[in-house]
């Protein structure tokens, strides 16, 4: 099993923290995929390790509400996928109280390996490619500094002081504030004795003064504007959330004056609010602070360290660096004491049971993944030199992607695709149709209504295009007269 956490959080990282569709997808399934193949090696031998209820039970709930929250979601396309990875991050924390502490120190060893690759990366960054703030393989420099604020207690823990120091000098060279800043409140909450605390205090207040002086340049601006939007879409919503990953297509609609784009909130919590609900954020919080409390070692101080860092940044809205803190703070969940013995006469429907849901869990996982890239081939059809033949073969993968998954942006690109190839009232009909699809699946984009409104013009029905710019400004206010 601790093969199949290291591939999450030390291979991750490594492909671009898997924010990618694919490598998440592809991460997802090798941990299905081996904890099927796990779990039968354990049912089939007898014994399986008995995982605390508390955390059966804590885990269980998350994954029930998250799950109430993807299906109650106005974007519940877009949901999906987002919680897919967050399941992976509730699996670490289920499967972790399965793992020795000798298997966490192989965790810790292949972490220790990707920290490596991922400063070898810095170094070729900053002295062949001349970056000033280099991101690693990461998609930004503050998300690369967060990881590193999980990476260096694993290093100082492990007694690499070289690794230590050049994970301390790239989150120089990110010239993250909030970095530092949150390194030392983790370091004053652990109330460390002596030299080490006034240092912890001095840092903070340095690092507080130079986050002040930033106050009202454009980055903290921005962050306000996020977090209001976040905080609205909450009050408005505040049981089930909007969906795991809403807060990118909603934000325009819960700001002032439309005029918020942003995939994340850069608050964790807030973001946590409104994409997910109350029920969820408490049981998510509560669970994480026992954990931090009871833990007290290296791996856990990091998990602090980022928790507070996400209270200003997008650290923890990035994949595998969510899985890694994971791993981190799910380390303070003791060993199974004992093994559960399974009845040899209820082994083989187990056995069955367990490789049934794997395969359909991996089924859908691959879906979404396979939808994705066949939207993405015909996208790419449709903007290259249009041709009878090209269109009509993105038509075909638009079909076969609608398939596997019903989508918004399937069905936009359906829409064109038809028109391409006519502009009679037969395809002015069915893009129509295929346009309203797409705004039932995403109401909260305006150029599908204005595209419906051009489609309904060209029809002739005027009342029909009225209709469509007034249904599109209940959502969307860049729709509304001012």
């Amino acid at each position: 099993m601790w093969v199949l956490i290291a591939i999450l959080v030390a291979a991750g990282p490594l492909l671009r923290g898997a924010w990618d569709l694919w490598a998440q997808t592809l991460l997802l399934l090798i941990a299905a995929a081996g904890t099927s193949v796990w779990l039968c090696a354990k049912v089939a031998s007898g014994q399986v390790p008995a995982i605390p209820r508390t955390v059966l039970l804590w885990v269980g709930g998350l994954a029930l509400l998250g799950g109430v929250a993807v299906g109650a979601s106005p974007v519940a396309a877009y949901a999906a996928p987002e919680w897919h990875w967050r399941l992976g991050g509730l699996w670490v924390f289920a499967v972790v109280a399965g793992v020795s502490d000798e298997d966490r120190g192989r965790v810790d060893a292949a972490a220790h390996a990707a920290a490596w690759a991922l400063v070898l990366v810095v170094a070729w960054q900053l002295l062949a490619e001349g970056r000033a703030r280099p991101p690693a393989s990461l998609l930004k420099e503050n998300i690369f500094a967060g990881a590193c604020l999980l990476l260096l207690p694993l290093a100082v823990q492990r007694r690499d002081y070289v690794l230590t120091a050049a994970l301390a000098a790239a989150m120089l060279w990110t010239r993250s504030v909030g970095v530092w800043l949150a390194l030392a409140l983790a370091g004053i909450l652990a109330r460390p004795r002596g030299t080490s605390r006034a240092l912890a205090i001095g840092l903070a207040l340095v690092c507080a003064a130079a986050a002040l002086a930033k106050f009202r340049a454009p980055a903290a601006l921005d962050r306000f504007a996020w977090w209001g939007a976040a905080w609205r879409m909450f009050l408005e919503q505040p049981w089930t959330g909007w969906g795991p990953g809403a807060f990118a297509y909603l934000a325009p609609v819960f700001s002032k004056g439309g005029q918020v784009f942003t995939l994340y909130a850069h608050q964790s919590v807030l973001e946590s609010l409104a994409e997910t609900g109350f029920g969820y954020t408490v049981l998510l919080c509560g669970g994480l602070a026992w954990m931090l409390w009871a833990g007290r070692s290296w791996r856990t101080f990091g998990a602090a360290a980022v928790l507070l860092q996400s209270c200003w940044d997008l650290t923890l809205s990035i994949p595998a660096v969510y899985w890694l803190f994971c791993f981190c703070a799910g380390s303070s969940i003791r060993p199974a004491p004992r093994q559960v013995e399974v009845p040899r006469a209820l082994r083989l429907p187990a056995i069955v049971l367990i490789l049934g849901a794997g395969a359909l869990l991996s089924k859908g996982l691959w879906d979404v993944w396979q939808a994705d890239r066949l939207r993405v081939m015909a996208r790419a059809l449709l903007e290259d030199p249009p041709s009878p033949g090209r269109t009509r073969a993105a038509a075909d993968l638009l079909a076969e992607s609608i398939g596997l998954q019903d989508h918004p942006d399937s069905r936009i690109l359906l829409a064109e695709a038809g028109l391409g190839l006519g502009a009679g009232p037969g395809a002015l009909a069915e893009a129509a149709g295929e346009l309203e699809t797409a705004a039932g699946l995403n109401p909260y984009r305006a150029g599908t209504w204005k595209g419906l409104e051009t489609v309904y013009r060209g029809l002739g029905d005027e009342t029909a295009a009225a209709d469509a710019l007034r249904r599109g400004a209940a959502f969307c206010p860049s729709l509304r007269s001012p």
